[in-house]
């Protein structure tokens, strides 16, 4: 038998955590309240799933680090992630907590989605696209198809009640 290697043992953890919560929102009486943790928990599982069998099937090497040509790295100071990586990560989540906050989904969600993607090599008018795209599918699997309001963000809410709407 194989060795399992340590993402492996994440990914089991995630396919249990996100199974309970799978089972959890089966409970919910409202449709609405329950779509939400059931897509997300699903297809979390179901991607978790198909990650852990590429991950047995490759074996441990596999999940070693790489540099950009695709070797794996052998020195051990050069497999750690600085923490300054790990504080630029959550800067970025950060930024888009805040943005979503005071911005609203439909807004905020693409336009960090664009600067995220350029700042780390994309190129501009790819981020625009995908940003666009975004809105779209936002706009339409959200508000048209399951006709849930999303979150519109304090500027927004102020910018209505300014104009009297």
């Amino acid at each position: 038998m194989k060795k399992l290697s340590p993402n492996s043992y994440f990914l089991i953890l995630v396919i249990i955590v996100m199974a309970v919560f799978f089972i959890t929102s089966l409970g919910y009486a409202e449709l609405q309240v329950k779509l939400m943790p059931l897509l997300m928990s699903g297809f979390t599982v179901l991607l978790s799933l198909i990650a852990l069998v590429q991950n047995v099937k490759s074996g441990s090497k596999a999940s070693m680090p790489t540099d950009e040509d695709g070797d794996v790295i052998e020195e051990d100071e050069k497999k750690r992630t600085p923490l300054g990586d790990y504080f630029k990560a959550f800067g970025w989540f950060a930024a888009l907590i805040a943005g979503v906050y005071f911005f609203g989904f439909i807004f905020a969600t693409p336009v960090w989605m664009f600067v995220y993607l350029w700042k780390n090599g994309t190129q501009w008018w790819k981020g625009i696209a995908l940003g666009v795209g975004l809105i779209i599918v936002i706009y339409v699997i959200f508000t048209v198809m399951l006709r849930i309001h999303l979150y519109q963000g304090l500027a927004s809410e102020w910018l209505m009640s300014q104009l009297g709407l």
